[in-house]
């Protein structure tokens, strides 16, 4: 009898600790819509950090992220997967269909052979940060809706989970 009891303790304390840890430490979430495509498909199944920005830990360009919907008739009822191109301080301009961080062309292989539109020539402030979608002929980001600020961001991009087939980090 003592073994049973033990073994039942035991059994809700990891569901506790698999419940806690969803959430407050990682979220799943599908990717709904093809803003991020060649690096994330629709339908795919991620799981996010929402702890990656923390006192000690803050955005950085080229991290994926998860935020509500900033405008439109969805505000904050949707969320949005786009790749953070620049943080506070920075300056960032689009000219030629170049993004030009702080006066230095972006290498963007993820985005493969598309071309990045827009009119934009300003500095970051400070806590928010710069996104756009990796299919930048069909995103809705930073170039329509300007900075997100940094407190609502819902997390951080860690790794796909499915398709199996490409199962792993998401860079």
């Amino acid at each position: 009898m003592k073994k049973l009891r033990q073994s039942v303790i035991f059994d809700i304390l990891i569901c506790v600790i698999i419940v806690a840890g969803t959430l407050f430490f990682i979220k799943p979430i599908i990717v709904s819509g093809s803003s991020m495509e060649g690096t994330l498909s629709d339908k795919d199944y991620l799981l996010i950090s929402r702890q990656a920005y923390t006192l000690f830990s803050k955005p950085k360009a080229g991290d994926i992220i998860v935020f509500p919907q900033p405008d439109g008739d969805e505000k904050g009822k949707r969320l949005y997967i786009k790749r953070i191109i620049a943080t506070e301080g920075q300056r960032i301009r689009i000219k030629n269909n170049k993004v030009i961080v702080d006066g230095k062309i972006l290498n963007e292989d993820y985005i493969g052979r598309k071309e990045t539109h827009g009119n934009i020539n300003y500095t970051i402030p400070k806590g928010q940060v710069f996104v756009m979608g990796d299919n930048r002929e069909n995103s809705s980001d930073s170039r329509m809706f300007g900075t997100i600020n940094v407190k609502n961001i819902t997390g951080k991009v860690i790794v796909r989970l499915y398709p199996f087939g490409k199962f792993g980090r998401v860079r």
